[in-house]
């Protein structure tokens, strides 16, 4: 019964980084951070954190068009909050 007084409701939660261990942070402190290819290429601005089954993939924005890159660490190369930079491995293909 308590439940059904939040229906239509905002639920606002503050985000606390205290919760998270070392390396980890929330996917919405990712959206708005330059991705560049470890070899200092531009590729873009993230724009969306799409969730699939397996991974996370990152929507990223270019000059000409929307691109995916799988949220793995096979190419995830780093994620810096501080420099709102994500580096991704460059592999041949990929864009």
């Amino acid at each position: 019964e308590e439940a059904k007084k939040l229906n239509h409701k905002f639920l606002y939660v503050e985000k606390d980084q205290k919760f998270l261990k070392n390396g980890e942070f929330f996917y919405s402190d990712l959206v708005g951070m330059t991705c560049e290819f470890d070899n200092g290429k531009l590729i873009g601005k993230v724009v969306n954190i799409e969730e699939y089954n397996s991974y996370a993939t990152l929507r990223v924005k270019t000059d000409e068009k929307d691109v995916l890159i799988p949220f793995v660490k096979a190419f995830i190369k780093s994620v810096s909050l501080e420099d709102r930079k994500i580096i991704i491995k460059f592999i041949e293909g990929l864009l």
